[in-house]
């Protein structure tokens, strides 16, 4: 189904298989968390009615017991969600984190997750006076345990039955120290306590892996 942003329609591309196994897996996760928690309800995919001007799908929506009656009529949430989830991809992660996140902030939404498709890394942000403060970020293979929702942690590749490879000839893992030598492959998998280590060395790798730090964590305001 289509998006309205600023009173347009915007297509959006078909979720792929990883995707859908993704927003599976992630859902419910969470939905066994609310069901022994019972603090609100979740959903995937349906219309969120921000402004006469704007209609997002996210792929989840999060609402506390005391917000449920926005989603009174079964069709779309009427105001903000407490947590929009988005799963990105190359053609959308430009989108999702700078045109409908400052939506998101705009109108009230409180947490918003962004995650990356190909690699799994989960960003979080709180939304503030300031604009969506970065609060934590959990790579491929290492566990999230996101503020909304106390007690809950859990690791997505784990979920989804993937492994965490990290390998390019010189490249040592002794315990949780890391060390990396010479060029990384452009398949390595992005987790933090990796790369910011690599940035703080002198190696060929340094500079690509500062980019792709300073990219994934800025929110274009």
């Amino acid at each position: 189904m289509p998006e309205l942003e600023s009173g347009k329609l915007v297509d959006l591309e078909q979720p792929g298989r990883h995707h859908q196994e993704i927003l599976g897996h992630l859902c419910a996760i969470i939905m066994a968390y609310l069901k022994a928690e019972k603090i609100g309800e979740i959903w995937h995919r349906v219309e969120v009615e921000l402004s006469d001007k704007h209609i997002y799908v996210p792929d989840l929506s999060f609402l506390f017991t005391e917000n449920l009656h926005r989603f009174a009529d079964d069709i779309a949430i009427d105001g903000p969600p407490d947590l929009v989830v988005e799963i990105g991809s190359p053609s959308t992660m430009t989108r999702d984190l700078s045109t409908k996140s400052r939506t998101y902030q705009r109108v009230g939404v409180p947490w918003y997750w962004f995650i990356h498709g190909e690699n799994l890394m989960i960003q979080e942000y709180k939304n503030s006076p300031d604009g969506f403060i970065y609060t934590q970020a959990a790579g491929m293979g290492e566990p999230f345990s996101p503020e909304i929702f106390p007690g809950l942690t859990f690791n997505l590749a784990e979920l989804l039955g993937e492994t965490v490879e990290l390998r390019k000839n010189d490249t040592e893992i002794r315990g949780g120290d890391t060390e990396i030598r010479g060029e990384v492959r452009e398949k390595i998998l992005l987790n933090p306590s990796v790369y910011l280590r690599a940035i703080l060395r002198e190696s060929p790798c340094n500079y690509d892996l500062r980019i792709v730090h300073e990219r994934s964590h800025q929110i274009d305001y």
